[in-house]
């Protein structure tokens, strides 16, 4: 309807408005923030990192919310204390939109 298309107009000026009172780190931070529900296989790691990952009850990137530390994580999935620390920097990199890699 009418009504729906002007709030429409006007939620989108609000917000372009609002883009505009940013300062540009904060626009861009917008542009590269990553969904936390974001699976683990966009990270691309190997087959068998990710199985040990799923295996553990790691599905998502919201998996790892608090302080990992790479000795319990290798502990958790059965791998090497340097790759829980390359699979935590991996997630934490991802998280700031700045990787799309694999171990």
């Amino acid at each position: 309807t009418r009504q729906e298309h002007k709030r429409q107009r006007e939620d989108r000026d609000r917000e372009r408005e609002m883009n505009d009172q940013q300062g540009p780190e904060e626009t861009e931070m917008q542009l590269v923030g990553i969904p936390e529900n974001v699976e683990l296989e966009a990270l691309m790691f190997a087959p068998p990192v990710i199985a040990k990952l799923l295996k553990a009850g790691y599905r998502t990137i919201a998996d790892f919310e608090g302080t990992i530390k790479p000795l319990s994580l290798a502990r958790e999935i059965h791998c090497t204390p340097q790759e829980a620390l390359e699979i935590i920097t991996i997630v934490d990199q991802f998280r700031k939109g700045m990787v799309t890699s694999s171990t």
